[in-house]
């Protein structure tokens, strides 16, 4: 195919030059390093791929990508909950970051029992509320809400918090991720740039 008559301006652009060497972007590279019992992940925005060893457990043999929304909120938000303007500061506050976790099938199955039960959780827990505003209810019921509230925070410590990976805080550079296997947190770090 000939090159557009320059002289004609409704002729398609020419393609463009090789100017040398283009510098490809390096996909899933990241920066990791240890700061106590947390393994801190810069760069996290840019969809890291970690090396195949089991972030629980430490495991390599079959290994699974487990994509994953991790969410964070300061402390001082999580209290002002119980009021309109604190519901919306919560939401402001909030900061997100995506990961694909490498994870053995047995901790990626657990991963997945304790979403379903954290979901459960609150479905009770809302089930709850709306059963005792939509009846009026005494004491007897306040006190069943308060033993539900209970149960719910003691599942999210006992059985939830143990198969994931808790959040220790997420900003625009960094995610802080706590629970990681030592041995999988080393060779995260060792593989990072």
């Amino acid at each position: 195919m000939p090159p557009p008559d320059p002289s004609n301006p409704y002729a398609a652009p020419a393609p463009a030059t090789d100017d040398g060497p283009r510098k490809k972007k390096k996909k899933g590279r990241y920066s990791a390093r240890l700061d106590g019992d947390a393994l801190v992940v810069a760069n996290a925005k840019h969809a890291p791929l970690f090396p195949e060893v089991c972030m629980k457990c430490g495991a390599h043999e079959g290994i699974l990508r487990r994509k994953v929304q991790f969410r964070w909120r300061p402390v001082w938000a999580r209290f002002l909950v119980f009021c309109i303007i604190g519901l919306v500061i919560l939401v402001v506050t909030t900061r997100r970051a995506n990961l694909e976790i490498p994870l053995c099938a047995s901790c990626n199955e657990r991963w997945s029992a304790a979403r379903n039960a954290g979901i459960a959780g609150i479905v009770v827990l809302v089930a709850a509320l709306i059963a005792v505003r939509s009846t009026g209810a005494g004491r007897a019921e306040l006190g069943g809400l308060f033993a539900l509230v209970a149960a719910f925070v003691a599942l999210a410590y006992v059985f939830i918090r143990p198969r994931v990976l808790p959040v220790k805080r997420i900003d625009d550079a960094e995610i802080s991720l706590r629970g990681v296997h030592p041995r999988a947190a080393e060779e995260i770090v060792a593989a990072s740039e």
